[in-house]
This record gives C-alpha cells, sequence and structure tokens, in this order.
C-alpha cells in the first residue's frame, strides 16, 4: 500500500503538467474555431486523469491505449466527417471564419500619401528577415525627419544611423555594410528570395513596411479593418462594408464580395442538394444501384464458386496431392498484390492493344469497341471482382468444410440421405453458420472497393449526358473521391463527397452490426 501511495505521488506532477500542455492545446483548437479537436484533446485528458486516480479505475487503465486509438483514428474521424457533410467546405471555403478574418487583416495597400524607401535585405542567424530603409532623396514629402529605419519581420522597427550601435559603416547608398547579428543578402540571393520578401510585413502595427518593387519600400496600411461584435469587414479605401453571410462569404449590401470566404454550417443542404439538383442525383443514383448490384454479384459468384471448387477438392474421389497441387495454383491470386494484378487486367482489356480484345476479334469477329460501353466495362469489372476475391472464398470454405464432423455425414450416409440431402441438410447450414460474418463483411468490403474501380478503367467510360465526374463503373467509393476532385462547377466540393461518405457509413453499420449476432451465439455455445 506504502508503495502504491509513493506511486500516486509521482503521478501528480506528471498528470499537473499534461493537463496544463493539453488545456492549452485545447485553448488553441477552440481558439481556431477547432471544436471537433479541442472537444476531443479535452475527453481524452480527463479520461487520463479518471483512469490515473480513481482507485477503482483498474479497467479502465487497461483499456484507455485501447479507447485513446479508438477515439483518434475510428470515432474522430467518423464524426468529423459527419461534422463536414453539414458543412460548406469545398475548394472556396476551405478556411474556418476566424482564419479567414486573419487572413483579411494581413491583407494591406500603399496609401497615395506613403513615403518611398530605398531598401536593403538582411538576415539573422535563425533565418528571420530585416529591412534597412533609407528615404527616397525625391519623395517630394516632408512627412518625416529623414531618419533611415531598421524593420524586422513581424517586429519591431526603430531608427537606425549607420557607423553607430550594431550598425556598420554606410556604403554609397546609404546601407550599413554590416550588422551585428545580420548577413547582408547578395544580389543573387535578394532575387531569389523576392517572392518570400514582397510576401512579408516589416514592422509592428500601426506602421507596416512591405516590399512593392526590386527598388522601393513603402509604409503600408491594413486594407480592412475588423468588428470585433458582428464580424463586419470594412474597407479602409473605399468604406464599403462587407458582413458575413450564411452563405460563407463577406458581402456587401450591393452583392459585391471579397476573398477569402469561409466555412459555415448549412444543415442538412447538400443532403438535399444530393437528392434534388438534377447534375448530381442522376449520376449518384446510377452509381448507388450499379455498386449495390456489383458488391451482391461479385459475392455471391466467388461464394458458389469457390464453394463448388472446395466440394470437390476435399472429396474423397480426388487424389489428395491433386488437390493441394490444384488448391495452391487457385490461391495463386490472393499472394500477388491487388493493385498490380488490377493494372495487368487493365492493360489486358485495353481496347486498342489490350490481349482478350484482340483475340475476340481475330477468332471470332468481335469488335474491340465493346470493351469501352458501360456494358463491357461493367462485365470486365465483375470478371476481374471474383477472380480477385475467388482465393478467399476458396480458403474459408475449405476450411469450414474441413471442420465439419465426419460422423454426422456418415451417420446420414447410413440412414440412406442422398449426397445432395447429406448437402443441403447437414453440410450447408454448418458452413453457413461458421461463414456468413465474412461473407457478409466480404460484401461490406466490395461495396468500398477503391482499388478495383479506379484503376481498372478510372471509373469509365464516362456517363453520357453526365455533369459531374462518373462513369460507368464507378463505385461510391470511386465517385466520392471524384466529387472531392472536381465537382460540380470544377471545384473541390469536400462537403458533398462528405455526404455520400456518411451515406455509405450509415448503409454499411447495420451489416456490420448484424454480426454481433453471430458472435453472441459462438459466446453462448462457449
Amino acid at each position: 500500500m506504502r508503495g502504491r501511495s509513493w506511486l500516486r505521488l509521482l503521478l501528480v506532477p506528471l498528470l499537473l503538467a499534461l493537463d496544463i500542455v493539453t488545456v492549452m492545446w485545447a485553448w488553441s483548437a477552440f481558439s481556431a474555431g477547432l471544436w471537433l479537436v479541442g472537444s476531443a484533446i479535452t475527453l481524452l485528458v480527463v479520461g487520463i486523469n479518471v483512469a490515473a486516480l480513481v482507485l477503482r479505475a483498474t479497467a479502465l487503465r487497461w483499456l484507455l491505449p485501447t479507447l485513446t486509438f479508438m477515439l483518434v483514428f475510428a470515432l474522430a474521424p467518423i464524426v468529423y466527417t459527419a461534422y463536414v457533410a453539414l458543412t460548406n467546405y469545398n475548394g472556396t471555403h476551405l478556411l474556418t471564419q476566424q482564419q479567414a478574418v486573419t487572413a483579411l487583416e494581413r491583407q494591406t495597400y500603399v496609401p497615395e500619401s506613403a513615403k518611398p524607401y530605398s531598401w536593403a535585405a538582411y538576415r539573422a542567424g535563425d533565418g528571420r528577415l530585416a529591412l534597412f530603409l533609407v528615404p527616397a532623396a525625391d519623395d517630394g514629402t516632408d512627412d518625416a525627419d529623414g531618419s533611415a529605419l531598421f524593420a524586422l519581420a513581424d517586429g519591431e522597427t526603430r531608427t537606425a544611423v549607420p557607423g553607430q550601435g550594431i550598425f556598420g559603416a554606410a556604403d554609397s547608398d546609404g546601407f550599413p555594410t554590416s550588422i551585428d547579428g545580420y548577413t547582408r543578402l547578395t544580389p543573387v540571393e535578394k532575387v531569389q528570395r523576392i517572392d518570400e520578401i514582397t510576401a512579408t510585413r516589416f514592422g509592428e502595427r500601426p506602421t507596416i513596411y512591405r516590399v512593392v518593387s526590386a527598388s522601393q519600400a513603402a509604409s503600408v496600411k491594413s486594407l480592412y479593418s475588423i468588428d470585433g461584435s458582428t464580424g463586419a469587414v470594412t474597407d479602409a479605401r473605399t468604406g464599403t462594408v462587407y458582413r458575413p453571410t450564411a452563405a460563407g462569404y463577406f458581402e456587401s449590401d450591393t452583392g459585391e464580395r471579397i476573398k477569402p470566404a469561409f466555412q459555415n454550417f448549412v444543415g442538412f443542404d447538400n443532403v438535399v442538394r444530393l437528392f434534388t439538383d438534377g447534375r448530381i442525383r442522376g449520376p449518384f443514383l446510377a452509381v448507388l444501384l450499379w455498386t449495390v448490384v456489383f458488391a451482391v454479384l461479385v459475392v455471391a459468384i466467388q461464394f458458389v464458386l469457390a464453394l463448388l471448387y472446395a466440394v470437390v477438392l476435399n472429396s474423397r474421389a480426388v487424389n489428395p496431392v491433386v488437390a493441394r497441387v490444384v488448391r495452391a495454383i487457385l490461391l495463386l491470386p490472393y499472394v500477388i498484390p491487388a493493385y498490380l494484378m488490377i493494372l495487368t487486367w487493365a492493360s489486358l482489356f485495353n481496347g486498342e492493344t489490350g490481349l482478350f480484345p484482340t483475340l475476340l476479334h481475330s477468332a471470332f469477329g468481335i469488335d474491340p469497341a465493346w470493351v469501352g460501353t458501360g456494358a463491357g466495362a461493367r462485365l470486365i469489372m465483375l470478371l476481374v471482382g471474383v477472380w480477385l476475391g475467388f482465393p478467399y472464398f476458396l480458403l474459408i470454405n475449405t476450411g469450414a468444410l474441413q471442420a465439419i464432423p465426419e460422423d454426422l455425414l456418415e451417420a446420414a450416409a447410413v440412414d440412406g440421405a442422398s449426397p445432395w440431402r447429406r448437402f443441403r441438410t447437414i453440410v450447408f447450414p454448418l458452413l453457413m453458420r461458421t461463414i456468413a460474418p465474412l461473407v457478409v463483411l466480404s460484401f461490406a468490403f466490395n461495396f468500398n472497393n477503391f482499388y478495383l474501380a479506379y484503376l481498372l478503367f478510372r471509373g469509365g467510360p464516362p456517363m453520357t449526358n453526365a455533369q459531374v465526374p462518373a462513369g460507368e463503373t464507378d463505385l461510391l467509393i470511386s465517385f466520392t473521391y471524384k466529387i472531392s476532385f472536381g465537382s460540380v462547377g470544377g471545384g473541390n466540393d469536400y462537403a458533398l463527397a462528405a455526404v455520400v461518405t456518411s451515406l455509405i457509413f450509415v448503409a454499411l453499420t447495420p451489416i456490420v452490426l448484424s454480426q454481433l449476432r453471430y458472435y453472441n451465439a459462438w459466446r453462448r455455445e462457449d
């Protein structure tokens, strides 16, 4: 007991340090508008504290690593995907509103009265840039005393006099030949880093300096001012006020918008759009129907063929050595990487140079163009899908058949049952009791068989008159991928893709949960 007390005393400072760090991370996430991330971090650290400090939480301490991984790698992506489906997240609305405001605050402009400076760039030991600014001789203004300035990147600005303090003597252009702790960029380095230099803000508010040309810099002002209470953005040059809208834009009263846009919660608008927008609904329903048909047919054909081969190879009529050789040959596709074999099949069925279309054309005069039709491509996809999954079903069927007691079959034979009756009433029910969950999970796998759908024909051929990137051999998973990287109007519609992904999850979850019935049955048998 004393050892446990000392251990608990040692845990307290460690937990305190962890809590402080976690609170900082969570606060940063909440401040950036990342509520899901902040909530996940908070939930995780609360669980760690409970597991460490509560005496009766022994089971939780052992389960905490598993629960953590489940939270981070399973539940969090699902919850985040569902959240994205309820937003307008796409190629235009990438930032949160707070991030968009921050980006607007960093935009500047050069006022007409700005004093021009000649500039030289210097680099600190840590790589940060700094500008030495010398008032231009012909600026025609008298709004300053003509002092040179030394401005750090996103840092302080101070008056500088060459030959005094950290500044070395001035060269012919008025720039110090050396600055303690800094190295002047050579002309070549200046050209190489010009994009970085022009994008950098030097100095602090309210006076910011930017490089505006290869030879001049100027003091700039913030282009936009932000009203913290309403979120309204005001253009400093024109006085135009842009207000945040539900569509995720900063928009003026006349309908003018400024960039960047921002993410916003839109509820079930994306779900409604998926089923009501004519450009999306038709291809989506066609892809959904083909996905279900493909998964059902592939699993059914794989199962029937594999069961047939397994029964034959397990029968006494086949020599055991021959059965092992044949079984080893049939299992070869299971050993070779699937993506490699899919690409091989794609080349074999190439409409112009593929081996199979060429042979069919030579032997039977069949036009190779059939490969490029929707029906032909789907037939090939079914063939390749069956070929890829057949070894898996052969393995599980063979194992399940060998696990059936021979005594049952011999007793049935003695009672006069025919081979077909023995198979129908004894073998098949016991077989399905063992492999039914695996068959259902195989359906879920083929439902999401992205490798086959995308690598074989890239989902093609394209659907006729479809205004979204959808093909005749696309499954929902490849259709979702295409939506993410080229949807209606050519943008990246991540929110709509998240809707389709969430629908896949909703459709497959009952199938997976149904397997609990079999697991409970196995547990009762124990």
